[in-house]
């Protein structure tokens, strides 16, 4: 591309000071496609820059850099929407919600548990109550044992999130 004499051409040095960044951006720059009016040729030998299509490719990539974040900002209100509609239809429930009835379902399994022994010397399959107060041992050290398992997995989760690298 030759050079018209109206056009303004600037070293590498000379178009970062007039964006406001260093020769290194400009050089990256460059190899994100930004045009060279005349290539330096290697190390030395300066490049210099049409100024008028620098700042057409400039306006190129903030317009393509706006377009990306507003498609982003679109994905994610789209989600947004989805995931309103969803717990609107009761399809998805909040942790609360989840966490509540998962304590209630555990409290009333335990209970029925408990209660193990009692219904089993009322039916007859164990005969005397220290039969059933061994059975209900027996309960209580598998309940512990679960309990103590949640615990287990609750802090090697904790632990883990705390290994994980922050975002």
């Amino acid at each position: 591309m030759e050079a018209k004499s109206s056009e303004l051409q600037v070293s590498r040095r000379q178009l970062a000071r007039i964006l406001g960044v260093t020769p290194n951006v400009i050089t990256k720059y460059v190899e994100r496609g930004m045009p060279v009016a005349q290539s330096g040729g290697g190390r030395g030998h300066e490049s210099t820059f049409h100024l008028e299509a620098v700042f057409a490719w400039w306006r190129e990539e903030i317009n393509a850099a706006k377009s990306s974040a507003r498609d982003a900002y679109y994905v994610e209100m789209t989600e947004k929407t989805r995931l309103e509609n969803a717990v609107r239809r009761g399809e998805l429930h909040s942790i609360e919600d989840c966490t509540a009835e998962t304590a209630q379902l555990i409290t009333t399994a335990k209970e029925a548990f408990l209660g193990l022994g009692r219904r089993c010397l009322q039916v007859g399959i164990v005969s005397t109550p220290d039969q059933e107060d061994q059975l209900d041992g027996l309960v209580r050290e598998v309940l512990d044992d679960l309990a103590k398992g949640v615990k287990q997995r609750r802090l090697d989760n904790k632990q883990q999130r705390k290994k994980r690298p922050a975002r």
